[in-house]
């Protein structure tokens, strides 16, 4: 589905430059450009679909480059990703400046690989949506574009549609409204049990080569997911563990296993468990995702005040809502055990109907913390489903 769109990769290290291309070529039709000057001349020979540009470079930088093709009128749309050091991207950029993402230098190919991803699939989404017959239903295959990958970009573009998935005998609907999905029907499933079931939505998500189509006018036969269920919803977590070590293979894992020997302890079933390194916007990403897989996804690692501890901060910045009391218990019943808990950055948010938690790094600390405030989760869960009834 990714392949028309055209991307055009600006850096003056050309190893950099060579690994983004190898990485991003069965995406895009890829091209390149050692300088601002040289990216000129090819954004006007052919204009890219997205421009991925370093920002510090010899003579012209990356937002300079931005803002002369922005100013022409057959170069000027296209979207933008900016790489740079976290330095430029808090003192230099902002994020008021006209791009769609920042990629923190120096970064994991993996990770940089699929931050670009999401943004080549919401454009491709985009071109198709303008190819939309007289029906307005937009039809296709997902042969290149996974079922996840798809539900992001109409989060990522905030879209309000009903997407239709079917392979062979089987048929989900999953409606959406403003990015967030608000109602599922799989089968004789509906509501909370079609999205959160592991046979329904689940299962959907997971499939590699499917049928879709997307309809920008239906709206749920049933009221949306807030409003349907009185009953508990399934008890369903992921855990992150927040590590720049044991992303690099350097050290095992022992709060993400502690963390969920807990949770399965009180009744959670762990539908994933992820490591990702102290970055921000890799954090903030994985949150997003996982969110669309759990309803509680809990956080071990980088809550404290070290200069690479960012895990509160990409928190916040994917949740609607904060809950100051889960946290401010946490560090109360910390506080019994260690002065140092005073230290502590953890936060507790909502985002849509999935709770956030974050926990310290050590396990010993992560447990602790985790058993303080996991008795109220189911309750918080239901409350945030539309289930107000407090019998």
């Amino acid at each position: 589905m990714s392949s028309n769109v055209k991307v055009l990769l600006v850096d003056d290290n050309p190893i950099v430059l060579g690994m983004l291309k190898q990485s991003l070529s069965a995406l895009g039709q890829v091209a390149t450009a050692s300088d601002a000057a040289d990216a000129l001349l090819k954004a006007v020979d052919d204009p890219p679909d997205l421009l991925v540009t370093d920002f510090r470079m010899p003579g012209m930088d990356g937002r300079q480059l931005i803002e002369k093709l922005r100013s022409r009128p057959a170069t000027a749309n296209f979207s933008a990703i900016i790489l740079a050091t976290k330095t430029d991207i808090n003192e230099r950029l902002s994020q008021q400046d006209p791009v769609d993402d920042f990629v923190e230098k120096p970064f994991f190919l993996k990770e940089a690989t699929r931050r670009i991803k999401r943004v080549i699939d919401k454009i491709a989404l985009e071109k198709m949506t303008k190819t939309v017959p007289s029906d307005g239903v937009l039809r296709g295959s997902l042969s290149q574009m996974n079922v996840i990958d798809l539900m992001q970009s109409l989060e990522m573009g905030r879209k309000s549609c009903l997407i239709t998935l079917t392979r062979d005998d089987e048929k989900c609907d999953v409606y959406f409204s403003e990015g967030q999905v608000v109602h599922a029907v799989y089968g004789n499933l509906k509501g909370d049990q079609a999205v959160f079931k592991r046979s329904s939505t689940r299962r959907a998500c997971s499939w590699k080569d499917c049928a879709c189509s997307t309809n920008p006018t239906a709206t749920p036969e049933a009221p949306p997911r807030k409003k349907m269920s009185s009953s508990t919803p399934e008890l369903t977590a992921a855990v992150v563990t927040v590590s720049d070590s044991s992303a690099r293979g350097e050290r095992e894992d022992l709060g993400g296993p502690a963390v969920a020997a807990v949770l399965e302890k009180k009744g959670f079933r762990i539908v994933a468990r992820q490591i990702v390194a102290d970055d921000e916007p890799a954090i903030r990403d994985l949150l997003i995702r996982l969110c669309s897989q759990a309803r509680f996804v809990v956080t071990t690692g980088g809550t404290g005040i070290a200069p690479r501890d960012f895990t509160p901060e990409a928190t916040r910045a994917v949740c609607d809502r904060v809950l100051e009391g889960v946290a401010e218990r946490m560090r109360s019943e910390g506080a019994k055990h260690t002065k140092f808990a005073a230290l502590s950055r953890s936060v507790c948010g909502i985002r849509g109907q999935v709770i956030i938690l974050n926990l310290p790094g050590k396990p010993s600390g992560a447990v602790e913390s985790l058993e303080a405030v996991v008795d109220l989760i189911p309750h918080a869960l239901q409350l945030v489903s539309g289930d107000t009834s407090h019998s």
